[in-house]
C-alpha cells in the first residue's frame, strides 16, 4: 500500500503539469503589422497566459489574439504598446458580429477566457467591445478616452 502511494506521489505533479502552459509573460514585438501569429508560433500559441504585445498591428493580428484567448489559454493580454497599420474601418465578420478593432467595435466580444487587458492609446471603447468577457476583472483604459460604447461591459463580472 505505502509503495503505490508512493507511486501514485510521484507521478502526479507529471500530470498536473502535462498541461504545459506558458505562465510567465511572452512579449512578442511584431515589426510587420499582421505578422503576430507566425512570430508566436503553432507550439505556443495555445499554451501562453499571459502575452505583452509590441509593435505595429493590423486585422489579422486582432483576430489572432481573439483565436488563442478562445483555443488556448490567455488570461491576460497587454497590446499598450502598439500602433495601429490597417486601412481605415478595417474589420471581419465572426458568428452574427462585425468585428472593428480601429472603432473598438465587438473587439473581444465573447473572450470569456481573459481576465486582465491593457489597451493602447489608439484603441477606442466601442459597442460591445468587451460583451460576454465574464472572467475580465482589470483592464486599464488609457488616458484620452472620453466615451465608452453601448453594452460594452453586459455580461462581465
Amino acid at each position: 500500500m505505502l509503495l503505490a502511494f508512493m507511486l501514485l506521489s510521484s507521478v502526479m505533479p507529471t500530470f498536473a503539469a502535462d498541461d504545459n502552459l506558458i505562465t510567465e509573460q511572452v512579449t512578442i514585438d511584431v515589426k510587420k503589422a499582421g505578422t503576430l501569429s507566425s512570430l508566436v508560433g503553432n507550439d505556443k500559441q495555445n499554451r501562453i497566459t499571459n502575452l505583452k504585445v509590441t509593435g505595429k498591428l493590423n486585422i489579422s493580428d486582432i483576430k489572432f489574439i481573439r483565436e488563442i484567448e478562445r483555443s488556448g489559454a490567455l488570461k491576460i493580454l497587454d497590446f499598450q504598446n502598439t500602433t495601429w497599420r490597417d486601412y481605415i474601418g478595417a474589420s471581419y465578420k465572426e458568428s452574427n458580429y462585425t468585428i472593428i478593432p480601429e472603432k473598438g467595435q465587438c473587439v473581444f466580444y465573447d473572450c470569456k477566457k481573459i481576465q486582465q487587458i491593457v489597451l493602447p492609446s489608439w484603441f477606442r471603447i466601442g459597442d460591445h467591445a468587451f460583451y460576454v468577457c465574464s472572467n475580465l476583472t482589470s483592464i486599464k483604459i488609457p488616458d484620452g478616452v472620453t466615451s465608452i460604447g453601448d453594452d460594452t461591459f453586459s455580461g462581465c463580472i
